[in-house]
């Protein structure tokens, strides 16, 4: 069976036969009613460009760098985009003396549409804060910094191996690895990655549809109500040591650490084009409710727990808001983690106005 270039791989092609250079894969442990299993997805490239590929089962000596043949697979089209369907049927055969000089296809996106399908990318932004630190690789100390990069979308987590990023700076980003670490997506920057300055203007940042947003990217801003109050919503308890919540009398971990107040709410917001369920902490609550860091201390004898619970369900349930935050990863899928949040004003109806009439001229 003669081996197909990726440029001419064709959707719903079956018995397909490849020869590539995997550029990554990864696995992901996957709970069902069937039980447990593992999901393995990655990139593979050759001479003509590169696709992403699926598979339930992947041989585990083959790494990322490794040449290898691929026969017997499937080609599928998931939003919009090629993929690679391996399944029991396909065979995987490692090509240690060969090499292949792969030509790297990035598409570009904004930064709210990134995704772990497609995990080389193009993007444009503005660089944030930057902080650096040493490491060491291969005996050598080397530099890396860590930032954010925002555009008019939102904003995500970024690090550079070795290549220096200055604050403010906007930049086009070619070969930028997206990954996801702690339920939330990032990408990284290597050596062959392209970074250079940009002319573009970094505009306001969008309110985007709920509906829009398919992976945990930070930055959103969202226009919507608040559907529903979580019962355990208001002040909760803290261990000094370790910040996690306590709901018996001593932290299990560190008994003798003093405790911390903090507050806590968990509710729906609606956009009209879908839902998600959200949470937010004292940086988004206290404003809200006309409180200050000083009143949240286990010293303050006036802080009544049934006033500030009923405070928060006065101030969120049946409201509409104008809130910015990270949407993130977890068992029941995306969900919104605020950063901040205000009452729908006619300023921001305005803007969505402005906005909408701008997509749809």
């Amino acid at each position: 069976m003669a081996n197909t270039k990726i440029r001419d791989l064709e959707k719903d092609s079956k018995d397909v036969s490849i020869k590539g250079k995997i550029l990554s894969v990864d696995k992901k442990d996957i709970k069902n009613e069937r039980g447990e299993s593992v999901y393995y997805y990655g990139l593979i490239g050759d001479e003509t460009g590169t696709i992403p590929f699926t598979a339930w089962a992947f041989p585990n000596t083959v790494r990322a760098g490794d040449v290898v043949e691929i026969k017997f697979c499937s080609v599928r089209e998931y939003n919009e985009k090629l993929r690679l369907n391996i399944d029991s049927r396909t065979e995987v055969i490692l090509k240690t003396e060969e090499a292949i000089d792969v030509k790297r296809n990035y598409r570009e996106y904004k930064i709210r549409s990134l995704n772990l399908s497609d995990p080389f990318v193009s993007i444009e932004g503005r660089i944030g804060q930057v902080n650096e630190r040493k490491y060491q690789k291969d005996g050598e100390e080397r530099l890396l910094y860590s930032t954010t990069v925002e555009d008019d979308t939102g904003q995500i987590q970024m690090t550079s191996f070795g290549q220096k990023l200055e604050e403010g700076k906007v930049v086009r980003i070619e070969g930028a690895r997206v990954s996801e670490y702690n339920s939330r997506l990032r990408i990284s920057i290597g050596d062959r990655t392209k970074v250079d300055e940009s002319t573009a203007v970094i505009g306001e940042r969008k309110i985007s549809n709920i509906e829009d947003i398919n992976s945990p990217v930070g930055g959103i801003r969202i226009a919507a109500f608040s559907v529903n109050f979580g019962e355990k919503s208001g002040i909760m308890n803290r261990c000094s040591e370790c910040r996690k919540r306590i709901d018996d009398m001593r932290c299990p971990d560190h008994p003798s650490a003093p405790q911390i107040l903090d507050i806590f709410s968990y509710f729906t917001l609606d956009d009209g084009t879908s839902y998600v369920q959200s949470t937010a902490g004292r940086e988004a609550l206290l404003p809200l409710i006309g409180m200050k860091d000083e009143d949240l201390s286990v010293d303050n004898v006036n802080l009544n727990r049934k006033d500030v619970y009923r405070k928060l369900r006065e101030a969120i349930l049946g409201k509409a808001f104008l809130a910015m935050g990270d949407f993130r990863n977890g068992q029941n899928g995306l969900s919104f983690r605020l950063r901040s949040m205000e009452y729908l004003s006619e300023a921001t109806i305005s803007e969505l106005s402005r906005q909408m009439e701008a997509e749809f001229a």
